[in-house]
């Protein structure tokens, strides 16, 4: 069943039988998500967690209506807003606040390249130091060593580039 119920007249002189059940609980949920995805490994770690979510949520609804039990107090928190200052005086009919964007010191708009490759010969040449392999590897050296100290990282970043046979520019 469906906590919104059925439109009754979608079934009318259809000789379908409406019944008013209640809803599951958590383990008839739990049985039923089991018995749709028969249990594959994946599927039992995503239902579990969906599951806990779910019983988090409903902690958090409980306290919510705890600590606003009167609904007028519910609809002020519910319709509380802040103006969105991307848009001139909040108001999204009237367009962007040009003024709000980054801007360099010297009071230039910063500009964003849309392309998918950078053009300038600096940009080029650190796509081409640190390619996908390279940041792989820097990865891959975080996660079995943790956060390392900077010396270390340095140390650690210049040996993956120094093997890959690629030119430190300092």
């Amino acid at each position: 069943s469906r906590p919104e119920g059925i439109n009754r007249e979608n079934f009318q002189d259809k000789n379908f039988t409406i019944m008013d059940l209640q809803p599951l609980n958590t383990n008839q949920i739990k049985q039923t998500i089991e018995t749709q995805l028969k249990m594959h490994p994946f599927a039992k770690t995503f239902s579990t967690n969906l599951l806990r979510f779910s019983n988090v949520r409903s902690g958090h609804d409980k306290v919510y209506y705890e600590t606003f039990s009167n609904e007028e107090d519910r609809a002020c928190i519910e319709n509380f807003c802040v103006p969105n200052l991307q848009y001139i005086d909040g108001n999204i009919d009237r367009g962007r606040d040009k003024e709000i964007r980054q801007k360099t010191r010297a009071g230039r708009f910063i500009a964003v390249s849309k392309k998918s490759r950078p053009e300038s010969t600096y940009l080029k040449r650190k796509c081409e130091i640190f390619d996908k392999k390279t940041l792989s590897d820097i990865d891959t050296l975080l996660a079995k060593n943790g956060l390392p100290s900077d010396s270390e990282l340095v140390s650690s970043i210049k040996s993956i580039l120094t093997n890959g046979k690629r030119k430190i520019e300092q």
